[in-house]
């Protein structure tokens, strides 16, 4: 990413679920937001928040622009906090994720306008229209495929798009129908309706997971479907090689799923580590004494067309971790 290191990034303020829930470090909520992993990863988001802040930001104004951005990146964030506490996370994609869905929820609120024969008289203004939302929703879909590689957090992206949203659906200013001599009552309901939905499940979502936040420890993943096992380091956790359910189909899929060599992985064999077992009178590896992710130890004889040398081990290591560990 050309940035700074993991370590650097703590120190600014990145999200860390030990240092927010064990020290009180609340802020990091909203900052990490404003952070990111490197100049790659700021210039393709800035670019993303031009274009998406602006277009909010020239119907709705800074302020509503400003507080979607920051309610979603907090809400995206605690989800993340929650149910990926082993990472420290970065970026604006949940803000920019939130915009997203306060723009799907401008549409919803005026759909009878967008796509109304009478406003829209021409056939092209509607299809125009129709272009914006397929847009929007391409958009949504392609960020949430890309949250499914590693080393991207898809449950800020998720969580921000969630909160964007419904907080969208509770402010953001609906044309009145009545402008256009469409007085019947049903527009009202439906307007009270979405706003009451909106606001409700927004406010209860962000207690509810704030609760669940600061109820844990900050370094056990709260999800019931997760893998993960809890095993005290100095006050941090390391976790056990996850198979292919629970949470992690959510914020990573090993991919392709065809094919035996894959281009990456969803577990964590890269924390495996081992010893190699030498033969005192030829001086070669014998076997391999190799400590898994979950802590278990699991010894493994030389092959003839293993590498002798440590380099080579060493890069052999994840796949006989894959093999071998549970």
């Amino acid at each position: 990413m050309i940035g700074p290191s993991a370590e650097t990034l703590v120190a600014l303020g990145a999200k860390d679920s030990f240092l927010i829930v064990v020290e009180q470090e609340v802020w990091r909520l909203v900052t990490s937001g404003v952070l990111h992993a490197g100049l790659i990863h700021y210039f393709i988001n800035m670019f993303a928040l031009f274009y998406v802040a602006k277009a909010v930001e020239s119907v709705h104004g800074f302020w509503a622009v400003s507080t979607l951005f920051v309610i979603s990146s907090t809400g995206g964030t605690i989800l993340s906090a929650i149910f990926l506490p082993q990472y420290i996370t970065v970026g604006a994609s949940g803000g920019i994720l939130g915009l997203i869905g306060a723009c799907l929820s401008d549409i919803i609120l005026n759909w009878n306008l967008l796509f109304n024969d009478f406003v829209n008289p021409e056939r092209r203004s509607r299809f125009a229209h129709a272009k914006v939302l397929v847009v929007l929703l391409l958009d949504v879909v392609v960020n949430i495929i890309i949250g499914m590689t590693p080393f991207v957090d898809n449950w800020s992206h998720v969580g921000g798009m969630m909160y964007g949203f419904l907080c969208g659906l509770s402010t953001i200013h609906m044309v009145s129908p009545r402008f256009f001599g469409d007085e019947r009552r049903s527009h009202k309901y439906r307007l009270v309706t979405l706003r009451s939905v909106g606001f409700l499940v927004g406010v209860a979502g962000f207690i509810s997971s704030s609760i669940v936040l600061f109820s844990g420890d900050g370094v056990t993943n709260l999800c019931p479907d997760c893998t993960y096992s809890k095993s005290i380091v100095s006050s941090r956790c390391t976790f056990q090689t996850p198979n292919q359910s629970g949470n992690r189909l959510v914020s990573c899929v090993t991919f392709p799923p065809m094919v035996e060599e894959k281009w990456w992985y969803c577990d964590q064999c890269d924390r495996a580590f081992a010893e190699g077992i030498l033969d005192t009178k030829s001086g070669l590896f014998i076997e391999i004494r190799m400590t898994c992710p979950n802590e278990s130890v699991e010894t493994v004889a030389m092959q003839e067309d293993w590498p002798q040398s440590e380099l080579g081990l060493l890069q052999l290591l994840p796949s006989l971790c894959r093999d071998h560990c549970s």
